[in-house]
């Protein structure tokens, strides 16, 4: 069902407006991923993902959740380090820490 029309008369409107949708989206995308994986996670320790899992993100050293910066720095590792986490399945860890945990000193834990 066609719910509405829109005719243009100029090209140059519609790449206009098309320009304009596609940097809308992609505000939105950056908003809701700077206030899920850095605010949220590095606030409370769990992202929308996580609190679905019943997991949790918190520091090594403190036990307490990273804060924004700490959850922005893993990551930009995790991006990183992904080749190398595979090499690391290897290795016969109980923490099963990714790369970008053992640089930035974070565990991820099961919610109790």
């Amino acid at each position: 069902m066609l719910l509405f029309t829109v005719t243009f008369t100029s090209g140059t409107t519609q790449i206009l407006i098309l320009t304009t949708v596609i940097a809308v989206m992609l505000l939105a995308f950056v908003g809701l991923t700077a206030y899920n994986r850095w605010y949220l996670s590095g606030r409370t320790g769990q992202s929308w993902g996580r609190k679905a899992m019943g997991i949790r993100l918190v520091s090594a050293q403190t036990g307490q959740p990273i804060g924004p910066k700490m959850a922005f720095i893993r990551d930009r590792y995790i991006r990183r380090g992904s080749i190398l986490d595979l090499m690391a399945m290897m290795r016969n860890d109980e923490w099963r820490q990714t790369y970008a945990d053992r640089v930035v000193g974070t565990y991820v834990i099961v919610d109790q």
